[in-house]
């Protein structure tokens, strides 16, 4: 009997999952993100097409763009540069890394797999050019053009089948910022700062909002203190974040001005923020 064997050309070679293998920090069942809801920000919607395939992860790659506005810090008298603009679709691949490197563990042989369930995630809820209530930012380095950071900020109003009674109901209020994440590197150099401060200014100048909304893990004390002492954010109650979840709900007055909106850039990368000792400096926030 002939036997016809199909080799999928899109299927990764091994080379491709040692390049992926960066050793991550610690985990909660493999992922801190949790499962379902708890942990994502996946409230996808119709018009938001889902093209997740491994092919558009292996080949995508980001376009440059020369018309951005340059963001420079200082630590140690070394100038480090780089730009924070809208992210791209084939750069979600590289977002997906950084992510998979913040929140998950570092085995090696399910490495290939968070990164594409991560990919898939980010895909389905991509901020898509035009829709004028939901953004993705990246930082890039002005020197190699590589993604070092990311962060989500929604203001999409929730679909009425999502509004039920709040104790039963895993949805954060709008406008919500997820997925702050700074590449290892990177951290202590005031990026998470700036990606913080153009989300506020997003949801306070183009929404006319007066509150903004993240989660962190109740645990995670350096995150909620960078949160609450330095960046003037407070814990508001909720029947479902912290009662049904281990998260903790945190707001703030975006009219009101931080009382150290002088001395506040650069700090939130000082801290770690995952409940780890602060010489890890593990992925700055949790909150998705």
């Amino acid at each position: 009997m002939n036997c016809i064997i199909f080799v999928d050309s899109l299927s990764p070679p091994s080379s491709y999952f040692s390049h992926f293998y960066v050793p991550c920090f610690h985990h909660q069942n493999s992922c801190k993100r949790g499962n379902n809801s708890f942990g994502r920000n996946d409230n996808t919607h119709p018009e938001v097409i889902k093209t997740s395939t491994v092919s558009s992860f292996l080949s995508s790659s980001a376009s440059n763009d020369n018309n951005l506005d340059i963001q420079v810090t200082e630590k140690n008298n070394e100038k480090k540069a780089y730009k924070i603009r809208d992210a791209k679709y084939g750069e979600l691949g590289d977002v997906a890394k950084i992510i998979v490197d913040a929140f998950y563990d570092s085995n090696i042989l399910l490495r290939p797999l968070y990164l594409l369930k991560e990919l898939d995630r980010l895909q389905s809820n991509f901020a898509y050019p035009g829709d004028p209530n939901h953004f993705m930012y990246v930082a890039v380095s002005t020197s190699s053009n590589e993604i070092i950071a990311f962060v989500d900020i929604d203001g999409r109003r929730l679909p009425s089948s999502y509004l039920v009674e709040e104790e039963n109901n895993p949805n954060p209020p709008r406008p919500y910022l997820s997925d702050l994440t700074v590449s290892t590197k990177w951290r202590r150099q005031g990026i998470a700062s700036d990606l913080i401060k153009k989300c506020e200014s997003i949801s306070q100048n183009m929404w006319n909002s007066k509150y903004m909304y993240l989660r962190v893990e109740s645990k995670n004390e350096a995150a909620i203190n960078m949160y609450t002492k330095t960046l003037g954010y407070s814990r508001k109650p909720h029947l479902y974040f912290g009662v049904k979840d281990t998260t903790m709900l945190l707001y703030r007055d975006l009219t009101l001005p931080r009382s150290n909106e002088d001395d506040s850039s650069g700090k939130p990368e000082n801290v770690a923020s995952s409940g780890i000792s602060s010489s890890s400096d593990p992925a700055l926030d949790y909150v998705v």
